[in-house]
């Protein structure tokens, strides 16, 4: 997502691959919101490019698709929700059927894999199926569909992870400890202490940019 722009309009060759004529976009509106907006919305304007999005709304990714497809909200579909700031992870079980021709992504990407004679068993695994495979806990003594059966009851659980997993240190470096200067950087010719890089379209950066 970070580079859509540079790769829809990459020619294609043998170190990046074959060029891009086919995307699908759900959960998401690139043409709004993914970085170099004018290189992604070059990329999106391309008269060779097939573009589905699922969407709810005619968003900015949605005025440039060849076929938009209805998705469903959060009300008409299974889900398993977690959270950036805490350790609880929550059931998103459908208070209504889908609206309309609405249709889940999941739903729709198994369609596409049997439409595309696929026979990866995961392509077709149902959304409950799915759901249940979410979870890990090697510490507790639920387990996939018990765990998943579980939650959907409580409607909410704690994950069994340590609310602050490097308190104790643990860090993936050779002393386990956050390591502001890196002799291992340093070795490699970089500066082995952090730096400070201005945003590309800002006030301390491309100043023209941030002003347009």
């Amino acid at each position: 997502m970070n580079a859509i722009g540079d790769a829809l309009l990459h020619p294609g060759d043998e170190t990046f691959g074959p060029k891009v004529e086919a995307l699908i976009v759900y959960n998401s509106n690139p043409v709004a919101v993914a970085p170099d907006s004018a290189k992604v919305a070059a990329g999106f304007a391309r008269e060779d490019l097939f573009t589905i999005v699922l969407e709810h709304f005619q968003t900015d990714t949605a005025d440039y698709a060849d076929l938009i497809f209805p998705a469903t909200t959060q009300l008409e579909h299974l889900d398993v929700h977690k959270s950036y700031g805490h350790t609880h992870v929550m059931a998103n079980l459908p208070a209504i059927q889908p609206v309309g021709e609405s249709r889940p992504n999941t739903e729709i990407f198994r369609s596409l894999a049997r439409t595309m004679g696929l026979v990866e068993p995961a392509l077709f695994e149902s959304d409950e199926q799915i759901a249940s495979k979410a979870f890990r806990w090697s510490d507790s003594t639920l387990e996939g569909d018990e765990c998943w059966d579980t939650l959907k009851t409580a409607g909410w659980l704690q994950l069994k992870i340590p609310e602050a997993p490097l308190a104790e240190g643990g860090f993936r470096t050779p002393s386990g400890k956050c390591e502001f200067y890196s002799e291992r950087l340093k070795r490699k010719g970089h500066d082995p202490l952090p730096d400070y890089l201005p945003p590309h379209e800002s006030a301390d950066g491309a100043r023209a940019k941030a002003s347009s």
